[in-house]
């Protein structure tokens, strides 16, 4: 899958907190956005990172050096929307191949305003990253100064105390069905429930506020609470009492 020539993309800047800054060019959606800098290793499964509300307010950048090779489908997304804030890789692949690709990874970008950057340097980031640990960053494709993007970075919101939570929650409670694809109490990925459903158990998905308000209305034999929304500076659940009855156990 192609959209035939591409122009040559616009050049992008990623800049860490502590101001290590990285040239790059636009992938995705221009523009600028915000976030803690963390990556991920996996080698496949690109649109469900993308989509796994775990990394909702994260920049996440892959390892793996060749990304968007499958395009995208409408089967794999893990939830009901792109959760990044940016999107870091090495080198965007020139053609979508695969049979299950509807759009390119790059489209798909663009369609949900996801602003990402294509950088030579993704090795050096991740070393810099595990040394240094998450922080907060920026990518823009309309500053090219790195000094102001900086000032900008560090006036940013922190991750520490962020509501999560209650962020990717979904708003109405609704019986699982597969395929899932909606991002339910605390924000968990759509497989785990579509396995319990294929087991035949009833899965019920509920807003955050009914569980931590215990307003559960249905008899239930236990309650699964998603901790997928631990980041490196916040955690799921920020100080909420979740009652839990006898038999319940924690995904």
């Amino acid at each position: 899958m192609s959209g035939g020539p591409a122009a040559a993309a616009p050049p992008a800047l990623l800049v860490l907190e502590d101001g290590a800054t990285f040239h790059g060019t636009a992938f995705g959606a221009e523009g600028e956005t915000f976030g803690e800098m963390v990556f991920n290793t996996g080698m496949t499964g690109y649109q469900e990172t993308l989509t796994d509300p775990s990394y909702c307010r994260q920049i996440v950048a892959m390892t793996a050096p060749h990304i968007g090779n499958t395009g995208v489908n409408d089967e794999d997304p893990e939830s009901r929307r792109i959760w990044v804030s940016g999107y870091v890789i090495r080198e965007p692949a020139r053609i979508a191949s695969s049979w299950r690709a509807v759009r390119t990874l790059e489209d798909e970008l663009r369609a949900q305003h996801v602003t990402g950057i294509a950088i030579s340097g993704t090795r050096a980031l991740t070393r810099h990253l595990r040394d240094r640990g998450a922080m907060r960053a920026a990518i823009s494709t309309i500053e090219a100064d790195p000094g102001r993007l900086l000032r900008r970075v560090l006036a940013s919101q922190p991750m520490t105390g962020a509501d999560l939570a209650r962020e990717v929650s979904t708003t109405e409670p609704a019986s699982v069905k597969v395929p899932v694809n909606e991002s339910d109490c605390c924000g968990t990925i759509t497989n785990p429930w579509g396995t319990l459903v294929m087991d035949a158990a009833g899965v019920e998905s509920t807003p955050l506020i009914v569980t931590v308000t215990g307003r559960l209305a249905w008899p239930l034999s236990s309650v699964a609470i998603s901790v997928t929304l631990y980041t490196p500076s916040s955690s799921v659940f920020n100080g909420y009492v979740v009652p839990l009855p006898p038999g319940s156990w924690v995904s």
